[in-house]
C-alpha cells in the first residue's frame, strides 16, 4: 500500500475523501470478526479542481458485493457572483491609499485557492 501512496503522491494526485462511509470494503462478518478497509479510492489532479467548482465522492449502497460503489460528482458550471468590493473616491484622497494599493499589487501570490484547499484536506 505504501508503494501506491508513494506513486500517487509522486504524481501529485489528490485522494478525495468519501462522503457517507469512510470504509469501502468489509469482509461480511460481524462482531470481533468484522474487518473494514478503505480499498477503493477516487484520485484526481489539480486540473480537475481548476476545471470544476465541486468534486464530491459519495459511497453508494452496496448490493451483492463486499465493496461500496463510489460515485464521483463534478460540477463544471461557472459560478457567477457579484463582487462586494467597492472603491470609494474618498479613499484616493487618503495619503496612504496609493502606498497600500501598490504594496498589495507587488505581493506575490504563491498558490491559488484550490491548491490551498486541497492542502488542508484530511485523508
Amino acid at each position: 500500500m505504501n508503494d501506491f501512496f508513494n506513486w500517487s503522491d509522486g504524481n501529485h494526485f489528490i485522494h478525495l475523501p468519501t462522503v457517507c462511509n469512510f470504509f469501502t470494503w468489509y469482509n461480511g462478518r460481524k462482531g470481533n470478526q468484522l474487518i473494514e478497509k478503505r480499498r477503493d479510492r477516487v484520485l484526481c489532479n489539480v486540473d480537475l479542481f481548476d476545471a470544476c467548482n465541486i468534486a464530491v465522492c459519495n459511497t453508494l449502497t452496496k448490493y451483492k458485493s463486499d465493496h461500496y460503489p463510489l460515485m464521483l460528482t463534478c460540477n463544471f458550471e461557472k459560478v457567477h457572483f457579484r463582487s462586494r468590493f467597492k472603491f470609494l473616491k474618498m479613499w484616493s484622497l487618503n495619503d496612504d491609499c496609493s502606498r497600500v494599493i501598490k504594496s498589495s499589487w507587488d505581493t506575490m501570490v504563491t498558490s491559488c485557492l484550490c491548491t490551498s484547499w486541497t492542502e488542508n484536506l484530511e485523508f
